[in-house]
């Protein structure tokens, strides 16, 4: 269940560290949005892919803060909009000491061809949509 929901006193429900991600977060997903029609994506990788954060912050749960990219994104973004969420996810990751990386993978069918990108902590998907796709190799940063 996504953390919001259509009613107003769902959002209240959040804990006080995942209101502290939030702001960081929509402003990731800002940047990430117009970054993706200016810029080359190997300059997207290596800003969403940065050095691990060396600064003392409190651990997150990867897929929580997942869970809340989705939803923010879905709020924020344009439907289609994994590509920026990835990459805003991934910085926030990074920024907080975990090592995620963006992936990029296609699907297609005799009717569709489709393109997704999603983050990966150890391997593991932080997307559901992402075991639909074949994984391409991993780009450098």
């Amino acid at each position: 269940m996504p953390p919001w929901s259509d009613r107003p006193a769902a959002a209240w429900r959040l804990s006080p560290a995942e209101w502290r991600l939030l702001a960081p977060l929509a402003m990731r997903l800002a940047t990430a949005a117009v970054a993706v029609r200016l810029l080359p994506l190997r300059l997207l990788l290596r800003w969403a892919q940065c050095r691990l954060g060396d600064t003392p912050r409190p651990p997150v749960d990867a897929a929580r803060l997942a869970e809340l990219a989705r939803s923010l994104a879905a709020r924020l973004l344009p439907p289609g909009s994994c590509l920026p969420q990835a990459l805003a996810l991934c910085r926030t990751l990074r920024r907080h000491g975990t090592p995620a990386r963006v992936r990029l993978g296609v699907a297609w069918n005799a009717e569709r061809f489709a393109a997704h990108a999603w983050v990966e902590v150890d391997g593991r998907p932080l997307d559901p949509l992402a075991t639909a796709h074949h994984p391409l190799p991993p780009l450098p940063p």
